[in-house]
């Protein structure tokens, strides 16, 4: 079983290592465009955990849509089927940008 871990705080990566003890391979990328690599470089993964804030990204502009956790969602919507993870979950630490997510 594979695991992708999308997230720009490390200390995040700890929740999902528990997966390692259970025979699961955990992939962690601190870069939505790493994360977007490795989903297009033809692995499946059975669970993808994306953060939805990557804070360095930002420009005065907004959030570009390929710098969040939804712009990586947007890309596994594009996957073949049998590419697409069995499993995938978005999150978001800040209460008012959680709240502002929309799919």
């Amino acid at each position: 079983m594979n695991a992708l871990v999308a997230d720009d705080n490390p200390m995040r990566f700890e929740y999902y290592f528990v997966l390692s003890a259970i025979g699961w391979t955990v992939r962690c990328v601190m870069v939505p465009k790493m994360a977007i690599t490795q989903l297009t470089a033809g692995d499946r993964f059975d669970l993808v955990a994306l953060d939805h804030d990557f804070q360095g990204l930002r420009d005065c502009a907004g959030d570009p849509p390929e710098t969040t956790g939804l712009g990586i969602a947007n890309c596994i919507v594009g996957l073949p089927d049998n590419q697409r993870p069995g499993l995938g979950t978005i999150y978001a630490a800040e209460h008012l940008r959680a709240s502002a997510m929309r799919i």
